[in-house]
């Protein structure tokens, strides 16, 4: 990791950084293909590119201009309680306990002039019983700023939300340009009012469709075999593995337009390799229709053209493709992006979505902004290499409780990964049972990060018995809302999420007694259950049992060993 510090002067800026290594050996390096076959291009005889890294740097991002205002209410705040919300990106050097993805700061103290917050996407403005909630629509996250997201700025005139994705320069004479997208909404000032408010307008701005948003993936990145993996071989056993299983999608990454090592044929364009794919994707598009599975793709979002994706979609009706590598420095690349994802969808009939990827910290997407797309590729997760991002269990729960906090977790993909291939110096994933990995992420989209076929099949039987289970339930899940319940993930809580809609009387549980947990019983505060008999059924086992919630939602729940987890559906008795 290198770090860079400037005092004083003008601003120090670094745009990209390349590794270089006396060395003949030639490296797979990712990133800009045109900036780095100009490098290759330029390097002194002997040597040869290890890595790349451009750093979004040299635009005017960074110097967190802001162009006007997009909203403004005349509420004097200065007197009332603010809680500042924001994510964090760049999932892929926040993997540690010291790295949490929620930030969540509340200033009681009144505001003598001007209060001004450039992190948060989200302001909660707190009066008595009523809470105030101003969202951004933007790719802001706290540690991005990203393309003129501006700020929220409160003084005793009102509240600005500032930052309109447009420049003097970017507004043409011809026609409109859309600013960034702000909410306004009123909830009740209390944990479950706030977190109810917010994800029930939320759903209104990004509503679930049955026939593309529910669904099981797997990737074939996840194992450690970087290009290999995407081979038509490979994808062809994978396949096979995952009808076993229960998982509907097969997406496969990078790979499949490279050609293969000692291959003459260069890559061209964003297609199937005739060294890996030589009949194009036929065969793995009817494999897949044999064994009822859809497909997915990777691409370098900021690459592929339009004509690509139409293109890839005709020859294997993809369900959903992964955009990777994304930069966007300003409201060209923002309009560029939005206008060929919106006209690649009504192509397909909008049949096939994209997933955003935040796992970098280059100017992206962000956690509000663009979901009516698709959903949200959340972080890699990997056995071993590198090892900045090796799978934990409790980190990963973490992440996706952090999420459900303020975000609908249904457009989240949450990973699963082979917890026998993980690194056991590095990782506690071998504690866990199979079962329990793949629990974690069932209230979100369940993503298997992996190859599959390395599964055992005491493992397979594990997985498959999980995923039954949530099969016959997750199109009710996805109906309703979902938010954490129990104590934040630390490897030591009883925690979990509670799947629930308001106006039914019934909802899904998942509750996990983490591996370091010495109590096998445990109350927990239930969401909207304040008061009630609940009857509850356990979808593994088919036990059924009642219990009651005292007056503030308090329920007592049984675990006998630690590192295990329950699945349960929920249904109101009676009030007390």
């Amino acid at each position: 990791r290198l770090n860079f510090e400037k005092n004083e002067g003008r601003q120090a800026v670094v745009s990209e950084i390349w590794l270089l290594e006396r060395s003949r050996d030639s490296y797979e390096v990712r990133g800009d293909v045109d900036r780095i076959a100009e490098l290759r291009r330029s390097l002194p005889q002997g040597w040869t590119l290890k890595a790349y890294c451009n750093c979004g740097s040299g635009s005017r991002q960074h110097l967190m201009e802001v162009t006007g205002r997009v909203d403004f209410l005349p509420v004097d705040a200065t007197g009332l309680v603010r809680r500042y919300v924001g994510y964090y990106n760049d999932t892929q050097h926040r993997n540690t306990p010291q790295t949490p993805l929620l930030k969540e700061e509340v200033v009681a103290t009144a505001i003598p002039d001007r209060e001004v917050n450039n992190w948060s996407s989200v302001l909660f403005v707190e009066d008595g019983p009523r809470t105030l909630i101003l969202v951004k629509e933007s790719h802001k996250c706290v540690n991005q700023y990203g393309y003129d997201t501006g700020a929220f700025e409160l003084t005793a005139s009102g509240i600005a939300n500032t930052g309109t994705s447009l420049s003097a320069q970017e507004i043409l004479p011809e026609r409109y340009r859309q600013a960034w997208a702000s909410w306004t909404v009123v909830g009740e000032n209390s944990a479950d009012g706030r977190e109810l408010a917010l994800k029930r307008f939320e759903r209104i701005r990004y509503p679930v469709n049955p026939d593309t948003d529910i669904y099981i993936i797997a990737n074939t990145w996840g194992s450690d075999r970087g290009v290999e993996a995407s081979d038509e071989a490979n994808v062809l056993r994978e396949m096979a593995v995952q009808k076993e299983l229960g998982i509907d999608v097969q997406q496969i990454d990078d790979g499949y337009q490279k050609p293969k090592k000692g291959g003459t044929t260069p890559m061209k364009g964003w297609y199937p390799h005739p060294d890996r794919y030589p009949d194009g994707f036929r065969t793995v598009r009817a494999r897949a229709g044999e064994l009822g599975l859809k497909l997915g793709l990777w691409f370098a979002a900021m690459q592929v053209g339009l004509q690509e994706m139409k293109d890839n979609y005709d020859a294997a009706g993809f369900a959903c493709y992964k955009l990777d590598f994304t930069n966007i420095r300003n409201h060209d690349h923002i309009e560029q992006m939005i206008d060929k994802i919106r006209s690649y969808e009504l192509y397909t009939g909008h049949r096939s979505k994209v997933n955003w990827d935040v796992t970098e910290n280059a100017p992206r997407f962000g956690y509000f902004w663009a979901k009516e797309y698709g959903c949200v590729f959340l972080e890699n997760r990997k056995p071993r290499l590198p090892e900045n991002v090796v799978y934990v269990p409790s980190l990963v729960l973490r992440d996706l409780w952090h999420l459900s906090k303020y975000c609908n977790l249904n457009k989240f993909q949450g990973t699963v990964q082979n917890k026998d291939r993980v690194d056991t110096l590095k990782s506690d994933a071998f504690r866990y049972s199979h079962a329990y990995t793949v629990a974690i992420p069932l209230m979100s989209t369940p993503l298997f990060f992996q190859e599959t076929q390395f599964y055992t099949p005491e493992a397979r039987a594990e997985v498959k018995r999980v995923l039954a289970a949530y099969r016959q339930v997750r199109e009710e899940i996805y109906r309703c809302l979902v938010y954490p319940i129990g104590e934040e993930p630390d490897n030591a809580s009883w925690t979990g999420f509670q799947a629930c809609d308001t106006s039914s009387d019934r909802g899904y549980l998942t509750l996990f007694r983490e591996i370091e947990n010495r109590e096998p019983t445990h109350a927990i505060r239930m969401r909207f259950m304040a008061g009630r008999r609940i009857g509850f059924t356990d979808l593994l086992s088919g036990e059924t049992f009642e219990a009651e919630a005292d007056e503030t939602g308090q329920v007592a729940f049984s675990l006998a060993e630690p590192g295990s987890f329950r699945f349960l559906k929920y249904e109101i008795k009676s009030n007390l």
